[in-house]
């Protein structure tokens, strides 16, 4: 499935999707990846923000886990 999901992240992100986010359920933790940053990585005390993509959208990790 691992292998599925790169794939298509670098689908969305070749043709000009500006954020794909990948979620870890069993781990607790959220990746982001852009096209031109390495990937990013967010645990279960951090807040997922988007200002470039969803200005004022702010989540705590934790939540979406609960």
């Amino acid at each position: 499935m691992a292998r599925f999901f790169r794939e298509d992240r670098r689908f969305f992100l070749r043709f000009g999707v500006p954020v794909v986010i990948g979620i870890d359920p069993l781990g607790q933790i959220i990746t982001i990846y852009r096209s031109d940053e390495l990937p990013r990585m967010l645990g279960i005390d951090d807040t997922l923000t988007l200002p470039d993509v969803l200005p004022g959208f702010s989540v705590p990790v934790r939540y979406l886990f609960e």
